[in-house]
């Protein structure tokens, strides 16, 4: 009987044990110990809405004129490299774009006022206009609507 009363007692004492660390980690309404929590969900919540006002200040049209603009930029650099590719194997520019799928959207100038060997490229769509000198400069301008 004293294995059983020893038993009886350790579990006894388990369940004070137990119930005494649960009392210690409950908190009394209104204590402060849940705010650290609470302040985390509130800054995960403001965290999206602030991302959403952020993104909102770009219009949808300042985004396309972006993409578009980057395009646009690429095209010239196409049309630059066409030209370079002309000069390398015949030692001067080329009367016109030696690429005839871009001559139809870029536009392609000698400009000897700047001495020899300089051009500009220039192309443009949806109220947006890209210039770019032989040297690689790069001007836009975009319409305002």
């Amino acid at each position: 009987m004293t294995g059983e009363h020893d038993l009886a007692g350790l579990i006894d004492d388990a369940s004070k044990a137990i119930s005494g660390e649960q009392r210690k980690h409950t908190r009394k309404p209104g204590s402060r110990a849940g705010q650290p929590a609470a302040r985390n969900l509130v800054y995960l919540t403001l965290i999206p809405v602030a991302l959403f006002t952020f993104i909102s200040q770009f219009s949808s049209n300042e985004i396309v004129d972006i993409r578009v603009e980057t395009e646009l930029i690429n095209i010239l650099h196409s049309a630059q490299n066409s030209i370079r590719i002309y000069t390398a194997e015949n030692g001067s520019l080329p009367a016109a774009l030696p690429n005839a799928s871009m001559a139809a959207v870029v536009n392609y100038t000698i400009d000897s006022s700047m001495g020899r060997d300089n051009y500009l490229l220039s192309t443009s769509s949806h109220g947006i206009t890209v210039t770019m000198n032989s040297l690689g400069n790069i001007t836009t301008d975009i319409a305002e609507e």
